[in-house]
């Protein structure tokens, strides 16, 4: 399972690997994270819970063997590998996820198709109808401008 603890340790790894890997799992991760918190001018703590969800993704896909290879992303797998503490923690989780996914699309780092694709997934495996309906209106924003 993945952890914030496990989270900060590999932030911890990106942080010291960014000087010698500029593509590995938790670098990709951590950039799109940080490039997406910039342009919704994302607070401290959403910051924050953007990054630890893109971390937990990057580890999900290095732990699968496939370091930053967004575009293989098993939504239900992920989602089943993320330990939270509650539907609460699940339901941050999965919008992050919806919009490191939504962002990655309008920013040519996965392809329309694949971001469709994984959205649906994320729509049909939420509890909550407000986040399918935000991944439904994810596609549709980045559908219009890609």
């Amino acid at each position: 399972m993945i952890t914030k603890k496990g989270t900060a340790r590999a932030w911890g790894v990106a942080k010291k690997e960014a000087r010698t890997k500029p593509t590995s799992g938790p670098i990709v991760a951590l950039s799109l994270a940080r490039d997406m918190a910039d342009a919704v001018q994302a607070g401290e703590e959403d910051r924050d819970e953007i990054i630890s969800a893109a971390l937990m993704i990057g580890q999900w896909l290095a732990d699968v063997g496939r370091p930053g290879r967004w575009e293989t992303i098993e939504v239900a797998s992920l989602i089943d590998a993320v330990n939270c503490d509650s539907e609460f923690e699940r339901g941050r989780f999965i919008l992050s996820l919806t919009g490191l996914i939504g962002f990655a699309a309008l920013t040519d780092r996965l392809q329309a198709k694949t971001a469709r694709r994984l959205l649906d997934e994320v729509a049909l495996l939420s509890h909550d109808p407000i986040l399918s309906a935000y991944a439904h209106r994810t596609i549709a924003t980045f559908g219009a401008a890609v």
